[in-house]
């Protein structure tokens, strides 16, 4: 998907202005004004930056394909809960934003999971 390609970071009143004053070769011709008057800057970056809503999204869809690449499904109910069989048994990972818990019975395959 070429949209997770473009994360842009929109940056308002004084620091977009600090921006232009740390780089101004660089900042100036992109720095706007909106109706109101308020300086505006738009910046396209290279990597999301956490506590983006954009960042939360990109992590989520590469933690779903890392997951699907060894065999995990995604919970059709639960879209932030993987299961697979793993020596026979149910292994689960479920997960909040950043945070995973990775379930089953066996903790020698939670441990090789991890690492």
């Amino acid at each position: 998907d070429n949209d997770d390609k473009n994360v842009i970071m929109i940056l308002k009143g004084l620091l977009g202005e600090l921006m232009v004053k740390v780089a101004p070769q660089i900042y100036r011709k992109y720095l706007l004004a909106n109706e109101k008057g308020e300086k505006i800057l738009y910046v396209r970056m290279t990597k999301a930056l956490y506590g983006m809503l954009k960042s939360a999204l990109l992590f989520y869809k590469k933690l779903v394909s890392d997951l699907r690449s060894v065999g995990f499904e995604i919970n059709p109910y639960d879209p932030c809960m993987a299961n697979k069989k793993s020596y026979g048994k149910q292994m689960t990972v479920v997960w909040h934003v950043d945070d995973l818990k990775v379930s089953h019975v066996d903790p020698k395959r939670v441990t090789r999971f991890c690492d």
